[in-house]
């Protein structure tokens, strides 16, 4: 998973004159743009995904389709 969304961030930032723009959720109606998320960084977020999941349910799914929590959202946040 990790290796698809980083891959689809190289193309993004192809289209986007070089910059990421990454909106992430700032709150309810908010949003912050990030231009320097790193392949670590969405790692990790995803890795915390999976823990959120697992703890939530008792199992881990490789689809997640919900959106993270906002404890996700700060270990992204710059």
């Amino acid at each position: 998973m990790v290796r698809l969304v980083a891959q689809g961030l190289v193309d993004t930032t192809k289209a986007r004159d070089g910059l990421q723009r990454v909106p992430l959720m700032a709150g309810i109606g908010a949003a912050v743009f990030v231009n320097d998320l790193t392949r670590e960084e969405i790692a990790a977020a995803a890795a915390q995904m999976h823990a959120l999941a697992a703890a939530e349910s008792g199992a881990v799914s490789s689809n997640i389709v919900a959106a993270p929590p906002a404890a996700v959202h700060c270990a992204l946040a710059i």
